[in-house]
């Protein structure tokens, strides 16, 4: 009111007593600027390069692009070009770079939240019919559905991703002028999968970097002898133990079968794009069948969790499972509590025999894409 603004500016009194004619009087200035700055420098820029001097220093103070400028040196293309276009050129739009680095930001951001809270012990507390929940039960709880919500997103973006790798360049028409080059099938098809699997480490990287900041939390509290870094556990015998939070190679065991999993989503995806028309008839089957594969190995894996060996093998191969495994193994592995030892050798078994199960069903996939690339391509086309 007037009594407030009582002595101050009287631009300050404007702005203060009234802020819905401030804002117009302000925009209204901004845009005029802006034209007037406009107008001028295509004038100038009409009337030739001697009249264009200015805005061409203009825009070196400003670090824009001016005529015969470079702002950065040429791009490195790598040895194949298919691979590089789908992991930089296709991606390094505004909205692809936003996407995909708020998406780290995030979930780094939540982690480390996540984890502070747990360390100050201020995470909600949580009962059952036993009793309340432990703090650190409570905290793989939600970090699990953190991990699950990220790896969700991989999967749909990757499976997006590849379903319309080829079908789109099908309907715009650069396959055919791909066609025409001297590029191979088989460079096509690799190249597209090491190109969509690039893209997608920045993402995948996250779940790791979670996972690593819990096994650095651990290491350090284990050094400083933090209480929240140790969990109890229960033995067959009744008996209490205590064991770290988290494991130190369960950072390396995630994507040691997350990898070839999301390279097996890229190439159904790319399988389905190669003889679908167009996009949404490559993604819906790509979407059902690794959604039914989850679901099923999910299952399979929850119900034969206290099977030794075979049990860890079977969750390895889902996601899903694998990684509650990972964050729980005294819940999900039968005597893990009793032997930890043995118990870890199975985790780690487990991961590499789903991650060379899963690279070798690539292998093949792969190679069927190439050896009935052109038939598939020529029947699409209306050729034969």
């Amino acid at each position: 009111d007037a009594a407030n603004l009582a002595g101050r500016h009287p631009l300050i009194g404007f702005y203060l007593g009234r802020p819905e004619a401030a804002f117009a009087a302000i925009t209204l200035i901004m845009s005029l600027a802006l034209i007037v700055f406009s107008a001028i420098s295509l004038r100038a820029i009409g009337q030739g390069p001697s009249a264009a001097e200015w805005a061409i220093w203009l825009r070196r103070f400003l670090r824009l692009h001016g005529p015969g400028e470079r702002r950065r040196p040429a791009r490195q293309v790598w040895a194949n070009p298919i691979a590089w276009v789908e992991a930089r050129a296709r991606v390094n739009r505004f909205g692809g770079i936003l996407a995909r680095w708020s998406f780290v930001v995030i979930g780094v951001g939540l982690a480390a939240v996540l984890l502070l809270l747990y360390h100050n012990s201020a995470l909600p507390q949580m009962t059952v019919q036993s009793g309340t929940v432990s703090q650190d039960r409570v905290f793989r709880w939600m970090l699990l559905g953190v991990l699950l919500v990220e790896l969700a997103i991989i999967v749909l973006v990757a499976i997006y991703m590849s379903a319309s790798s080829v079908s789109r360049e099908r309907e715009d028409g650069t396959l055919d002028l791909l066609l025409s080059t001297p590029i191979t099938p088989n460079q096509y098809i690799w190249g597209k999968l090491r190109g969509l699997v690039s893209f997608l480490g920045t993402m995948l990287s996250v779940p790791v970097l979670t996972l690593a900041m819990v096994a650095i939390y651990t290491v350090i509290g284990d050094w400083l002898q933090w209480p929240q870094s140790t969990v109890s556990v229960s033995t067959s015998a009744g008996a209490r133990a205590r064991a770290p939070l988290l494991y130190r190679e369960v950072v390396l065991l995630l994507p040691l079968m997350l990898v070839p999993f999301l390279a097996l989503c890229v190439a159904v995806g790319m399988s389905w794009s190669l003889k679908a028309k167009d996009v949404l008839g490559a993604v819906v089957p790509s979407v059902g069948i690794l959604g039914a594969l989850m679901v099923v190995l999910g299952f399979c894996g929850m119900s034969v969790v206290e099977v030794p060996l075979v049990g860890p093998m079977i969750n390895a191969f889902s996601p899903t499972t694998n990684v509650v495994m990972l964050l729980d193994p005294w819940q999900t592995i039968d005597g893990f509590a009793d032997a930890p030892g043995s118990g870890r050798l199975g985790m780690t078994v487990a991961a590499f025999v789903a991650g060379a199960g899963y690279s070798f069903i690539v292998y093949v996939l792969i190679q069927g894409m190439v050896r009935g690339f052109d038939h598939t391509v020529r029947r699409l086309s209306g050729t034969t």
